[in-house]
């Protein structure tokens, strides 16, 4: 080859990568893989594998249940009559307590006053926490607990609740004030309950215990200690004092007149009471300030119930 050859032009041509394989051609025709398809077969093989297996786990959860409810029937007469036997002396003792009518009045004033006294506490805290539930917190109440539920609330549940936490507190304070928090809320819930409910009078919750407190220790002097007349003077005195207000008032109604002797029932009932278990001025009154608490607010309730209208009474 010589230095006057003439070098020939070259197309313009891409490199060619030596280790890249060119792509065959793109066919029209050809049609994109069944992927939807194999997943649709996909998802219906797994609910039906789901299925057999919630079924069976359903079945097997409905056996267990047959089998712990086929245990629990014949172990129930059992437990009934355990429960029972350890009931029925407790509540026998009780009973006997209260209609117990003789002998000397043997509750110490301490003990009788500091019952009554923080349950007229509990009472009054109770009343004034009523409007809050009837005005403000009502929707609140009623979306939580609805009608029902918060009857079950108020009368059973709130004050199981307080005895099981005051059965052993860490001071007197401490379940002092349990139960009044307790109470307070549970005046919420009532005046949610009880807000389109009205009574023509009823008399102030609060005054029954305060007077007994008040009353008790003068006329157990005056009266020489005995339990019948010591018991009635101080409950006649309650309720006494609840009439003469309401014939002063003008609250001359059948349900005021019903709730004070209610109210002195309760009263005549928990002192019966501590003359048997509150002897002595360290006695643990927690127990019977809830009772009376519970018992007025219980009282009052069903007479709501019984005689409540819908509309306020029209004013003479």
């Amino acid at each position: 080859m010589t230095d006057n050859a003439v070098e020939q032009p070259k197309d313009d041509v891409p490199p060619v990568d030596q280790g890249q394989v060119p792509l065959p051609p793109m066919d029209a025709s050809a049609q994109p893989p069944a992927g939807g398809a194999a997943l649709a077969v996909g998802g219906a093989n797994d609910f039906a594998e789901m299925s057999q297996q919630y079924v069976k786990e359903l079945a097997e959860l409905g056996e267990g249940l047959r089998q712990r409810a086929t245990t629990v029937s014949a172990d129930a007469p059992a437990v009934i009559q355990s429960v029972q036997q350890q009931i029925e002396p407790k509540a026998r003792e009780l009973i006997d307590a209260v209609a117990d009518t003789q002998g000397a009045a043997t509750a110490h004033p301490r003990a009788v006053t500091q019952t009554f006294m923080w349950s007229a506490i509990m009472l009054m805290a109770s009343s004034l926490a009523a409007p809050l539930g009837t005005n403000i917190l009502g929707p609140f109440v009623g979306i939580f607990l609805g009608k029902a539920g918060a009857a079950l609330y108020a009368y059973i549940g709130i004050p199981v609740a307080a005895y099981y936490l005051v059965r052993a507190p860490a001071s007197d304070a401490e379940a002092r004030f349990t139960m009044l928090g307790l109470f307070a809320a549970q005046g919420i819930i009532v005046g949610f309950m009880l807000a389109y409910s009205y009574l023509v009078s009823c008399p102030i919750s609060a005054l029954t215990p305060l007077i007994v407190a008040v009353a008790y220790p003068p006329i157990l002097g005056a009266l020489g200690g005995s339990k019948l007349n010591t018991t009635g003077a101080v409950v006649g005195a309650a309720v006494g004092v609840n009439l003469l207000l309401g014939l002063l008032a003008g609250f001359n109604s059948f349900p005021y007149f019903l709730l004070s002797l209610l109210y002195g029932g309760v009263a005549f009932a928990v002192l019966q009471l501590l003359h048997k278990f509150g002897t002595t001025p360290d006695a643990q009154t927690h127990v019977y300030q809830l009772t009376t608490v519970a018992s007025i607010v219980l009282a009052h309730g069903l007479v709501h119930m019984l005689f409540g209208s819908a509309a306020p009474p029209q004013k003479r």
